[in-house]
């Protein structure tokens, strides 16, 4: 259902945002 589709989007989305190296630019920022 919209939840289960939420829930795998949010995961990609994610995925895709740690690849980028988001989150070590998010704690650099700190």
């Amino acid at each position: 259902g919209a939840f289960s589709f939420d829930v795998h989007w949010r995961l990609w989305w994610f995925y895709w945002w740690s690849n980028k190296g988001g989150a070590n630019f998010d704690l650099d920022e700190t």
